[in-house]
């Protein structure tokens, strides 16, 4: 028993030793810093849904849409650091149907548009790529609306990010007629949308225009950032970050920590001299 203990030790050393030295080595070959150009940086969050449940649900005890912890703590951190943030939601999920959404809230998210705003992500959290034209045009139009209803039209966000990175070149020409700006795209390096490898690739790179939808890649998704600082640094000489997570994976009740983590990333950005944009 005492062998397998030491043994056990000597692997755990060996593997903080490791572990401490890919972290040395990693920021060692992190890119010198560079000042003097303009930065940006795109937060947001997919799968929204359970916020405006929970503010149809509660229409008659709220004063206002901020009693709902989610946007409570999203107001903070605005006004803490400047943070700007998209909501991409469904139309429909669990029962709800966001043209449902009550217009009690109305004056109040006008107000705040221009820091908050909302997107269409798909019909439902359902995946179908085999979505015909028109029920994707029904679907984005129906959310389209009843956000300008219960928001307001400069409310909407003109630049989208759709569930798995989906869209084929008739999703996408449908978009682009309607005035959408841009395309956020996979945070790997699996091609998005209706970009060809080679598109894809270049967009890897910097970013790509088609027609006149810009195509940007997504840099980080924060639940899955282990090492939140490391993944910064390597990216702070980008003049556009695109940052994202889920709403499910934020939730305050099971995801706590990765409030934490998104406080830290709005500090760097911050600090680091990133101004909060739609990219529109």
């Amino acid at each position: 028993m005492e062998t397998v203990k030491r043994i056990s030790l000597i692997v755990l050393l060996i593997g903080l030793f490791c572990l401490g030295f890919w972290i040395g080595y990693s920021y060692c070959c992190l890119p010198e810093k560079s000042d003097g150009f303009s930065k940006a940086v795109h937060v947001s969050f997919d799968d929204v849904v359970w916020v405006l449940e929970d503010l149809k649900q509660n229409e008659r005890r709220y004063d206002s849409a901020f009693d709902n912890e989610f946007l409570a703590e999203l107001k903070h951190m605005h006004e803490d650091y400047g943070a700007c943030f998209t909501l991409y939601v469904f139309e429909k999920a669990d029962g709800f149907d966001i043209g449902d959404m009550p217009v009690k809230y109305r004056k109040e998210l006008k107000e705040n548009a221009s820091w908050l705003k909302w997107g269409f992500h798909w019909i439902s959290p359902d995946f179908d790529k085999n979505i015909s034209l028109d029920d994707f045009k029904m679907s984005f139009f129906n959310v389209q609306n009843a956000i300008s209803k219960f928001a307001d039209s400069s409310s909407l966000s003109h630049v989208l990010r759709l569930h798995y990175f989906y869209g084929n070149d008739s999703i996408v020409s449908f978009l682009d007629s309607c005035n959408i700006k841009g395309l956020l795209c996979a945070d790997d390096d699996r091609c998005s949308y209706d970009l060809t490898k080679q598109e894809n690739e270049f967009m890897q790179k910097n970013f790509y225009v088609r027609r006149d939808v810009e195509y940007f890649k997504t840099n980080i998704r924060l639940e899955n950032s282990l090492f939140l600082y490391y993944d910064l640094e390597r990216l702070r000489n980008k003049d556009t970050l695109v940052i994202f997570t889920h709403e499910w994976a934020y939730d305050t009740r099971l995801h706590r920590f990765n409030y934490y983590k998104l406080c830290l990333n709005l500090e760097w950005l911050k600090k680091n001299g990133y101004k909060f944009t739609f990219l529109e």
